[in-house]
């Protein structure tokens, strides 16, 4: 994973989400750069009263900007639900490949948290499948080119675990002192192979709902990386600790969803489960909710 410092971070970030979300870096254009003195910043403006300020569809790069225009035309959107979601999908992809860098002792990840709030039947779904369109294209001609790779490393796996069995059943059956100290050596070995096997899992970009346990195995199979893309509130009420039975479950489903936004290193050990250890995760999340469900969750949520 490369480090990007902060000072060029906006040319290197636009480049690599070019590269990985299939946009031509010489389309993509430059957006505004934002001014480098802060007092040249004009006053920020409340929310109270007014309507919301329209979504600054000329603010993104030339390649979002197309594509923002264009399909929200076709679809009949606003364009807010487009930019929105290609700026979550454009997350997801640079936060497996780079990080950003402010400082010697401050990296901060790319993933973003998008939510589209509108009403029913206002084509949220639309929306973000056209967003991902271009993801779900990468991760098919990944998961093509690695599917030997990935069908040998489970096989690999599936023939140590069957030897690993066998040793098992000759051991419960060896009286022999001599035979028995070979037998338990072997099944140390075998152990011991198990566990340091680097198992080559498919190339996952993103997934729909999800529960945090699975979450957390998919973030140690994808090398601490992965994006949550959902048109309902299923998601929402998951983390909220929806099937975690109670408040201190709650507490532990959020623990993943919160360490995920952050880049803080995750560390998990549950009885029954398999120990999840993520040096630096990075989930990117893109939604859409209505608001009445919004507004319900909210006042379910204490």
């Amino acid at each position: 994973m490369s480090q990007i410092s902060s000072s060029r971070w906006r040319s290197e970030v636009r480049t690599l989400i070019c590269r990985t979300l299939r946009i031509d870096a010489l389309d993509f254009g430059r957006a505004t750069p934002p001014s480098e003195s802060l007092d040249d910043w004009p006053d920020i403006k409340g929310l109270a009263g007014d309507r919301p300020a329209a979504f600054p569809v000329d603010a993104l790069p030339l390649g979002l900007r197309r594509f923002t225009d264009h399909v929200s035309a076709a679809i009949e959107v606003p364009p807010d639900f487009l930019g929105c979601a290609s700026l979550g999908v454009a997350g997801i992809a640079a936060c497996r490949n780079a990080r950003l860098q402010v400082s010697s002792h401050h990296v901060e990840p790319l993933n973003l948290w998008i939510c589209v709030v509108a009403e029913p039947g206002s084509r949220k779904s639309s929306s973000l499948s056209a967003s991902t369109t271009p993801l779900e294209a990468l991760e098919s001609e990944a998961a093509l080119a690695c599917a030997d790779e990935v069908a040998r490393s489970t096989a690999e796996l599936t023939l140590l675990e069957g030897q690993l069995k066998r040793a098992q059943s000759k051991a419960t059956s060896t009286r022999s002192g001599v035979e028995q100290d070979v037998t338990i050596e072997e099944l140390a070995q075998l152990r011991r192979r198990i566990a340091d096997f680097e198992r080559v899992h498919a190339p996952r970009y993103f997934v729909g709902d999800t529960t945090p346990e699975r979450l957390g195995e998919l973030l140690v199979q994808q090398d601490g990386a992965i994006g949550v893309v959902t048109p309902d509130a299923g998601l929402f009420e998951v983390a909220l600790g929806k099937y975690a039975g109670g408040g201190g479950g709650r507490a532990l489903s959020l623990e993943t969803w919160l360490s995920g936004h952050a880049g803080d290193q995750l560390r998990v050990e549950r009885l029954g489960r398999e120990a999840v250890y993520v040096k630096f995760p990075r989930i990117g999340v893109v939604s859409t909710i209505q608001r009445h469900v919004l507004s319900t969750l909210l006042d379910n949520s204490e």
